[in-house]
């Protein structure tokens, strides 16, 4: 593997190399023939924790047509990977549908790992099946008292920073701005934080269209998500919320995305009759 990402460089290009703050950290590195500027192709790679605790870097590489099969996507690869592996990272991984894209990572040592599915539902049975759900868990005791879910405000944002800073990488200011623009920006609306006796510990960002929202993204505290016997919960609250306060502003349809091994997720959808709008296969390489 290590012997196919470290392929040479060819002289025709170079590597431009930058970083961005996205809720965490990103690598964004593009090729540039020499002389003339010309873009030739991009790679970026953004973090996500998986369930089971570890940090994984999700990768995206896009090569112009006509530059493709001279090396610039395994050279970029390269670069991501290399980087990966600085921030200890556990493994690489990226979606690929078409035929050319699942035979270049194939040939680079990613193995076809699992699918991500992405469902549309009606939000109202959506928030009371999840509202249902999240009350059993508070009767049995899976739920601490002290855990409720409020808008993200300002005073929010310092701990947050911090808090992802310290689970996937990246700098508290770059993760304070972006999170200080979701708290500002009234598509974002209905943003929600997880906090157990007062202390930020997790977030959801649901992006607001109009009647349809779509949650594209959260995160919550590493002690939670991998603490025993959480079963979950934190996840749960936090969407369970969100949606319903989604519902009572009028919105009508959420879209949303989980792992086909996400049992709870997938059951889920299935119980309220979700339709699975696409998938995307995911290949995976561990470093």
């Amino acid at each position: 593997m290590r012997e196919a990402l470290g392929a040479e460089r060819h002289a025709c290009r170079m590597l431009l190399t930058g970083q961005t703050d996205d809720l965490g950290w990103s690598r964004l590195t593009v090729a540039v023939e020499r002389g003339s500027g010309l873009v030739l192709g991009a790679a970026a790679a953004c973090p996500r924790l998986h369930s089971s605790g570890e940090v994984h870097a999700w990768l995206a590489v896009r090569v112009v047509a006509p530059s493709r099969r001279r090396g610039i996507a395994t050279s970029l690869l390269a670069e991501l990977a290399a980087d990966a592996r600085t921030r200890e990272c556990a493994a690489l991984v990226a979606h690929a549908d078409e035929e050319e894209g699942v035979s270049f990572l194939a040939a680079r040592g990613f193995r076809a790992s699992e699918r991500l599915m992405k469902h549309r539902a009606r939000v109202g049975p959506l928030a009371a099946a999840l509202a249902e759900l999240e009350a059993r868990a508070r009767r049995r005791g899976r739920v601490p008292p002290g855990a409720r879910v409020v808008p993200l405000g300002p005073l929010a944002v310092a701990a947050l920073a911090a808090m992802q800073a310290t689970l996937v990488g990246g700098t508290r200011e770059g993760a304070s701005k972006r999170l200080a623009a979701l708290a500002a920006d009234p598509a974002w609306s209905l943003t929600r934080v997880l906090e157990v006796d007062g202390v930020p510990q997790g977030l959801v960002a649901a992006r607001r269209s109009g009647d349809a929202c779509a949650v594209p993204s959260h995160f919550i505290a590493r002690h939670l998500q991998a603490g025993e016997g959480s079963s979950g919960w934190p996840a749960l609250v936090l969407l369970a919320r969100s949606l319903g306060d989604a519902h009572a502003l009028g919105v009508e349809s959420c879209s949303f995305e989980c792992l086909e091994t996400n049992r709870p997720m997938t059951a889920l959808a299935d119980r309220l009759g979700a339709e699975c709008v696409g998938t995307r296969e995911l290949r995976i390489l561990r470093i």
